[in-house]
């Protein structure tokens, strides 16, 4: 989050997070699909931030791109994602 957190603090950004949370009734989608009924605690973007799509509304705001999620589940995504990262991106 702190790489973009100039998004984080303005009115489009906290609207969003506000209506996603609404949306999920406070619970994480991820694991509501999954039958359990566990707290949200982050609100996640399912295509990420990056310099070139941050101003981009579709990408940064818009509630299609953003997912309520718990702790467990947010980490288990970018454990997967740096991981597929560190495999498809040669080191050096």
């Amino acid at each position: 989050m702190a790489r973009h957190s100039e998004i984080y603090k303005t009115k489009e950004w906290k609207d969003a997070r506000r209506y996603v949370i609404s949306r999920s009734n406070g619970l994480c989608e991820r694991c509501k699909h999954k039958g359990k009924m566990v707290p949200g605690k982050i609100v996640h973007h399912k295509k990420w931030l990056t310099d070139d799509n941050k101003n981009n509304w579709d990408i940064a705001y818009n509630p299609n791109n953003l997912e309520y999620i718990c702790n467990d589940c947010h980490e288990e995504e970018h454990d997967r994602s740096i991981g597929l990262q560190s495999f498809l991106i040669p080191p050096g």
